[in-house]
């Protein structure tokens, strides 16, 4: 497993994640200015060709234009060059909700090649 394991590039060809720790919360306070409601989402995502694991989450503005971003915080994953690491970005659409992700990675032609 990894971007040298021998199946990284042909199970790279149909991605997939593995959504876990899931945390969801939408509130609604009472100010005295009126009623304010807030969102979060916070999940964990391995990437089924790389194994390797991201954690994204963030607060959402309700008045905004879906889908939003959430911030992604990934595992060091060893790569010889800085142009290599992992790159990882979500999306949460409130609407439908429909979480979207897209993560840029790299898999060795060879198991012994950066």
């Amino acid at each position: 497993m990894g971007h040298d394991g021998a199946n990284c590039s042909a199970t790279s060809t149909v991605p997939a994640w593995v959504v876990g720790g899931t945390q969801y919360s939408q509130r609604t306070i009472t100010t005295p200015q009126g009623p304010v409601t807030t969102m979060s989402l916070a999940v964990q995502l391995k990437n089924n060709a790389t194994g390797y694991i991201t954690s994204c989450g963030g607060a959402f503005n309700l008045n905004a234009p879906w889908p939003q971003p959430l911030v992604c915080n990934g595992q060091e994953a060893y790569r010889p060059r800085e142009s290599f690491r992992i790159q990882s970005q979500a999306f949460y659409d409130n609407r439908t909700s429909t979480l979207t992700v897209n993560e840029t990675w790299y898999c060795a032609a060879k198991p012994d090649e950066p």
